[in-house]
């Protein structure tokens, strides 16, 4: 297109023209330019006011700008990408305060922006102080603390020394009244040592604080806003104890109405001092080596319904744990479901539960006790210092993942007459030697040495003299002729079982054995001996998939299974 076609552009400039000319012929263009830009955004929005959306009145516009808000507020600049989509959704969202009510921001150029847009809705701020603030930005910034519902600071090791001052500053001025504060959390990272909120924190004016959560700092013992806590976080930095146990029991003392309870390498002694009493607690989730645990147990009395989660190490001795476990002894129900299992690489984690009645699967509600050691070798001996003193003489489902020493089914498991049902992750092989604990030997039909344990402790006695129901989850036999092989073995084991007075009644088999493997001999194999065969668990709501289910049921010479042996 030729400057002749553009209206409003004339000619008489060129690149060989006096600047003077040139400088009008620019102002000229930028105006058409501005001109020509304005009309194509008043056509963008006459085309969008044709959407479908745009019945949407501004009121249920919001709304949906909030439920995005609202699932993504971990992630505030996501949802407002959403005011980008047109000027009439970026008008609705600034004119509805309640959208910025979650500020978070790392600068105070960026409060100065976004505090104006809440209004006088109450506000959801967490600040992240890495760079210095003046003292006016910051005093600015807690003239708000009246409307704040929840207040976040946090300082790392990102931070400058500037950021380090100006949060020093910051909580210094944590003085004026917080009548909405509903949680407070303080975070101060790679700290060199604790810092001290100060005595008179909100003029001890917050009726509504109930969850509070200090890392690297702490509240004064004698602060008011202590009185109504009823969720607890304290958590040190791993470089110096935030405080001795003694302050740690005058603080716990402070709060009447506690009810979930967390503490992090926060004390230094392990001298026990004397008992506080915590009667609503709920919740306990504590994390030192084992003798502080254990010494920081003894000085508490809580509720026998309390759930406990213990994190600790192990360095080769058990005096600690072994304390843990006398004492959690005094402090559950008799436990009816146990899961032990591998936490990590370094770690191997316990969990119990109390209840009546056998499970496949895993209770949905939190453990009542919930125990994980990591060590440098991953072992369950430290585990087993700890659950050897529990009350688990009514066990009555237990489940294992890994592949753990036949010790653990022998010794610990294997002669509990309560226990009914065993869920097994990849350690079959293994469990299949407890089960032949007692068993005479014998060869398999193509005179191959059936491979019973022969260094039993007490022959002829069985282990899991009540198990009925057996799950066999992971890879737990190949195909061909290892997978007859071994499911022979499994056979030869529950027919001889059953002899005893032993039946097995279902048998549930994951799902890693393919399904062309399961047809034939295999299958045949299984029904000769068990009542109900299920292969795959998915379908059976045991978390792998279930698509046979086989109840035929052979009986044999020599069958003793009844319903009066089930109620042995």
């Amino acid at each position: 297109m030729q400057d002749a076609d553009i209206p409003g552009i004339t000619h008489g400039a060129s690149c060989h023209s006096a600047p003077e000319v040139k400088k009008s012929a620019y102002e000229q263009i930028w105006r058409e330019i501005d001109s020509l830009e304005a009309s194509i955004r008043a056509l963008k929005r006459r085309h969008n006011a044709l959407s479908i959306t745009a019945r949407l009145p501004p009121e249920i516009l919001s709304e949906i700008f909030d439920w995005t808000a609202t699932m993504l507020h971990n992630e505030s600049s996501r949802w407002i990408r959403t005011s980008f989509v047109c000027s009439h959704w970026r008008r609705v969202a600034l004119g509805c305060p309640k959208l910025w009510r979650r500020v978070s921001c790392t600068s105070p150029e960026q409060l100065k922006v976004l505090l104006p847009r809440t209004g006088v809705v109450p506000l959801e701020i967490n600040l992240s102080i890495v760079t210095h603030w003046t003292k006016v930005e910051i005093l600015q910034g807690l003239q708000e603390v009246h409307r704040v519902r929840k207040l976040g600071l946090a300082r790392d090791h990102n931070s400058t020394r500037g950021g380090w001052e100006s949060m020093a500053f910051v909580l210094s001025r944590l003085t004026q009244p917080a009548p909405l504060l509903e949680e407070l959390s303080v975070v101060l990272s790679a700290s060199p040592e604790y810092s001290q909120l100060p005595d008179n924190l909100f003029t001890g004016h917050a009726p509504q604080l109930r969850t509070l959560e200090l890392v690297g700092c702490i509240v004064p013992n004698t602060s008011p806003v202590l009185t109504n806590i009823t969720s607890l976080k304290l958590r040190g930095t791993g470089q110096v104890p935030q405080i001795s146990l003694a302050e740690l029991l005058i603080m716990l003392e402070s709060l009447p109405n506690i009810q979930a309870l967390e503490l992090n390498r926060v004390h230094d002694s392990i001298e026990p001092i004397r008992t506080v009493h915590l009667p609503h607690l709920h919740h306990l989730d504590i994390s030192y080596d084992q003798v502080t645990c254990a010494a920081l147990l003894s000085c508490l009395k809580y509720p026998i319904t309390t759930t406990q989660k213990i994190k600790t190490r192990y360095g080769g001795h058990l005096d600690g744990l072994r304390s843990l476990g006398v004492i959690l002894a005094t402090r559950t129900c008799p436990i009816a479901y146990v899961q032990v299992y591998k936490a990590s690489t370094v770690g191997l984690a316990f969990k119990c539960w109390e209840g009546a009645g056998t499970r496949l699967q895993l209770p949905a509600d939190d453990p009542h006790i919930h125990i994980e050691v990591s060590s440098l070798i991953p072992c369950l001996t430290p585990l087993r210092a700890v659950w050897q003193a529990l009350p688990m003489a009514g066990l009555e489902s237990l489940f294992i993942s890994g592949n753990f020493s036949d010790d653990v089914y022998f010794g610990d498991f294997g002669n509990l007459s309560s226990l009914k049902t065993v869920r097994v992750e990849d350690a079959a092989v293994k469990f299949l030697r407890a089960l032949e604990q007692g068993l005479p030997d014998c060869g398999l039909e193509n005179n191959e040495a059936f491979p019973f344990n022969q260094e039993l402790a007490e022959p002829g006695k069985l282990s899991f003299r009540s198990l009925r129901t057996l799950v066999l989850g992971g890879q737990y036999v190949d195909l061909g002729k290892m997978g007859i092989r071994k499911a022979t073995e499994f056979t030869r084991c529950f027919r001889e079982r059953r002899k005893r007075g032993v039946p097995l009644r279902k048998l549930y088999i994951s799902k890693s054995l393919p399904r062309e493997g399961i047809d034939g001999e295999i299958t045949d194999i299984f029904h000769t001996v068990v009542k109900e065969v299920h292969w795959g668990l998915y379908n059976s709501g045991l978390g792998c998939g279930m698509y046979d289910c086989y109840s035929s049921w052979q009986s044999s010479e020599g069958d003793q299974d009844s319903e009066e042996e089930d109620m042995e």
